[in-house]
């Protein structure tokens, strides 16, 4: 009777603690209390409720280390990996943590993995949107286009005004080639997340892919609006106005002057930024600096884009400037 007592009296106390926990030593105190006490020796129910108290106190602290991790492989993370594994293993029907496993395994690149979990949460959870959603990005991430488009469809029917929802399909029915349903998604999105640069800029990007220039030219604009010093909106604003087909939306000077104003371009955008700077300077009629510029990306053009940016290099030494063609078109035309 007495350890009973003590087993009740520190779940007592592992429960007042949960019900303010908010950090990740909260948990752990929770964990400690409960792991110390004597669960074994208890009755049935008194066990049953310890040990979901106990899956869910492990999941909370998983999630907090995992959030702090700096690699999917360094301590921290293993030991958030070993949080979640515990808690499944005390509650095996614990959703949130087969989810926080699937993320594990999305990270890790087993994709197959955690579409099998992402499964299981969608079982057990029919209606919750965001597992839909989570099973639809990863799809997205492994090419399967029209089952991540099913799950976004299914996410927006039973939580309509979520903005990544949108956004999320959106990507996936641009790169399936549904160009006009896609800018239509894009366009819902910034509709309910007005505040969000990114989205005007998701937009503007289709917008431009889609050969929509004055479309795709305004919401660039709405982006700067939001955050004027964006530099994915600039450049690829820079780049519209350089290399536009129609002749009353281009204007070589403007884009030369946003490329010119651009510092500390990190690594990641470097070519971009040469391969824009470079069309502005010959749509200025500037030839012999666009071949210079151009010819300092030649090392680091992705193996993707490489015909294409030899040819624009090739124009430029021709005396010529560059235009684009839309990558996709609305009705895939």
């Amino acid at each position: 009777m007495a350890q009973q007592t003590s087993t009740a009296a520190s779940l007592k106390t592992a429960y007042s603690i949960s019900k303010n926990a908010t950090s990740e030593s909260d948990y752990t105190q929770i964990i400690d209390q409960i792991q110390q006490s004597d669960l074994a020796a208890a009755d049935q129910e008194v066990r049953d409720y310890g040990n979901q108290l106990l899956a869910w106190a492990l999941n909370r602290r998983g999630e907090m280390r995992w959030d702090r991790m700096q690699d999917p492989d360094d301590e921290v993370a293993m030991a958030a990996i070993e949080d979640f594994r515990e808690s499944l293993r005390l509650d095996p029907k614990r959703w949130r943590a087969k989810q926080n496993m699937a993320f594990v395994y999305a990270t890790r690149g087993q994709m197959k993995e955690a579409e099998a979990l992402f499964d299981d949460v969608i079982q057990t959870k029919p209606d919750h949107a965001n597992a839909y959603f989570n099973r639809g990005e990863l799809r997205y991430e492994m090419g399967k286009l029209p089952a991540a488009i099913s799950d976004y469809d299914r996410a927006i029917a039973l939580q309509p005004s979520e903005a990544d929802f949108y956004t999320g399909r959106a990507h996936a029915r641009f790169q399936h080639g549904d160009v006009g349903p896609a800018i239509d998604d894009y366009r819902r999105a910034f509709q309910l997340d007005k505040a969000n640069a990114t989205r005007a800029i998701d937009l503007a990007d289709a917008l431009q892919n889609a050969g929509q220039w004055r479309a795709a030219a305004e919401n660039y604009r709405n982006a700067l609006q939001l955050d004027a010093q964006n530099l994915r909106t600039q450049l690829n604003l820079a780049w519209l106005l350089a290399t536009c087909p129609d002749g009353s939306l281009r204007d070589g000077q403007q884009a030369l002057e946003i490329t010119q104003g651009l510092r500390d371009i990190p690594a990641n955008e470097e070519f971009r930024y040469i391969d824009t700077y470079a069309a502005a300077l010959a749509e200025t009629g500037q030839f012999e600096k666009a071949t210079r510029v151009a010819q300092t990306g030649l090392n680091l053009v992705p193996a993707s884009e490489r015909s294409g940016f030899e040819a624009r290099v090739a124009n430029y030494k021709s005396n010529q400037r560059y235009r684009q063609s839309p990558i996709r078109q609305v009705g895939g035309q």
